[in-house]
């Protein structure tokens, strides 16, 4: 179940949440799947990874302190 204090998060055509943004612990949950695959595929180190999402989400959605946030790889699905 979802907090109530998620207010953002990316669902893709076939509603499957790929990351979402709880405004309450500031933190970013990002699909562990979706993560360790981008990871693999781009052979990128965990921590630079990391700083992508990071800066993708608050660009996203426009909260440029989301780049600070707590990031956990979590399954959401």
């Amino acid at each position: 179940m979802k907090s109530p204090h998620v207010l953002f998060e990316y669902m893709d055509d076939n509603g499957r949440t790929a990351f979402d943004y709880d405004t309450e612990r500031e933190s970013i949950q990002f699909d562990y799947g979706d993560f360790y695959t981008a990871q693999k595929m781009f052979g990128v180190s965990i921590p630079d990874l990391v700083d992508i999402c990071k800066e993708y989400v608050a660009n996203k959605f426009e909260i440029p302190k989301a780049a600070n946030s707590t990031f956990l790889p979590k399954r959401l699905n």
